[in-house]
């Protein structure tokens, strides 16, 4: 198993540059511990979003042109991309002190 990881770290990204990652049919997601089932979840994208108090990220999960869900964050996040030769997951989560070495 190879996992390939994509570290968002709100002070390093640029305002409104779009990140967004094409999820194929056969492929589990999960945020935050919550698990989608296969098929349902197609992009996700993330973008930073400045405010006069701070800079939040906006997550958002998306099944076709449908926005499944936004997760709004002020912490780093992680997109770990886990591929085997019969599967791929996509895990978000808040980023951990060991996800900086």
């Amino acid at each position: 198993m190879e996992c390939k990881s994509v570290l968002f770290k709100v002070v390093e990204m640029k305002v409104d540059e779009v990140h967004s990652f094409e999820i194929g049919q056969s492929v589990q997601v999960s945020v935050n511990g919550n698990r989608f089932s296969q098929k349902i979840v197609s992009r996700i994208e993330v973008v930073k979003r400045e405010f006069d108090d701070k800079a939040n990220i906006f997550i958002d999960i998306f099944m076709g042109n449908l926005n499944l869900c936004t997760v709004i964050a002020r912490e780093d996040y992680i997109l770990d991309i886990y591929e085997g030769s019969s599967y791929k997951d996509y895990v978000l989560r808040k980023a951990e002190d060991f996800d900086y070495n």
